[in-house]
This record gives C-alpha cells, sequence and structure tokens, in this order.
C-alpha cells in the first residue's frame, strides 16, 4: 500500500469512527433528557438544535482555519475536545441546562473534525485517485453513522447512560489513534 493510500485509509477510518459516534451521542443524549431527566419536546428540539447550529456556524470558519494551521491540528483537537470536555460534561450533567452546552460543543468540535478531513482527503489524493477516495470516504462515514445510529441507543437501552457515554468516548479515541503519525501534509503532522 502507498503512503498516500495508507494515510487516505487512516482518514476513513477516522470518519468512520467519528460518524459512529456522530450518529450515536444526540440519540444517547436525547433519551437520557427524555427518559431521565424528563425534557419536553421542546427541550429535545432546542437540544438538536444548538449542535447544528454550532457546527454549522463553526464549518464557516473551519475551512480557511485548515489551510494556515493544517487539517490534522484541528482534527486532532477536535477529537480531544470531545473526549476529555464535551463527553465528559455531559456524563455528569444532572439538568437540561449544562445539555445545551454540550449539544453546542459537540457542534463545534465536529465543525473542527469535517472540513478539514475533506481538505486532508483532497490533498492525499493526487489526479485521477480522488473520486476514488471521496467514494471511499463517503462510504466509510455512512456506515459508521448506520452503526452509531443503531449501537449508540442500543447501549443506552441495555446499559444506560453511562455506558453509553464511555462507549462514546472509547471510540472517539478509536477515531484519534487512527489520526496518529506524521506526513499527512507539510507542516501538518
Amino acid at each position: 500500500m502507498t503512503s498516500l493510500k495508507a494515510k487516505r485509509v487512516q482518514l476513513y477510518v477516522a470518519s468512520f469512527f467519528l460518524d459512529a459516534v456522530g450518529h450515536a451521542y444526540p440519540l444517547i443524549v436525547s433519551a437520557y433528557a427524555r427518559y431521565t431527566l424528563k425534557a419536553s419536546a421542546l427541550e429535545l428540539g432546542l437540544l438538536g438544535t444548538m449542535a447544528t447550529l454550532t457546527y454549522a456556524i463553526g464549518c464557516l470558519a473551519t475551512g480557511g482555519l485548515s489551510d494556515r494551521r493544517g487539517s490534522m491540528r484541528l482534527m486532532r483537537a477536535s477529537l480531544l475536545v470531545l473526549s476529555l470536555l464535551v463527553f465528559p460534561a455531559a456524563f455528569f450533567s444532572g439538568s437540561i441546562a449544562p445539555l445545551y452546552l454540550t449539544n453546542a460543543g459537540f457542534g463545534l468540535a465536529l465543525a473542527f473534525f469535517w472540513p478539514p478531513v475533506q481538505r486532508q482527503l483532497a490533498l492525499l489524493s493526487p489526479g485521477r485517485t480522488l473520486w476514488r477516495s471521496l467514494g471511499a470516504f463517503n462510504l466509510s462515514w455512512a456506515a459508521g453513522g448506520s452503526i452509531g445510529t443503531f449501537g449508540g441507543p442500543k447501549i443506552f437501552e441495555l446499559w444506560g447512560f453511562p455506558a453509553a457515554m464511555a462507549a462514546s468516548v472509547v471510540v472517539v479515541l478509536l477515531a484519534l489513534g487512527a489520526c496518529a503519525g506524521r506526513g499527512f501534509e507539510r507542516g501538518d503532522g
């Protein structure tokens, strides 16, 4: 396997894991908010809005920022923020209000991963390999999302909120491991 191809595979694996969590976390938090905290439909809607709104706004900044600071730095920072700040804060929340903040942090962290990973993939896909790379990328994140949509709520149902949040941290750390190493692009190891 060529060095460029190996790096692309690492990005596919990281994308698989992050999209698994990206689909599982909102469902886990919504189930926790609804069944444990007795959130209303409006509160559930606001939880979702916090994540998508901060993601959309964050994406406006991360394209140019990844050009200046490097895609891999932003992606790794995103994964660290999720595993060390966002998920633990959600775990220890005992009411709806902190979940609004954790969902906003979740959306912002995703904005620091998805545009940079797409930029990085384009840099690692010279000439005619880009269409294949994008196809494999789309398959990887879609497969992760499919598994996360089922797996996150199932873990919540079987073992509860603490286990589902712990599993989310583990999956993000697996994504971080897939982003390990140097040589993704000059000045962006």
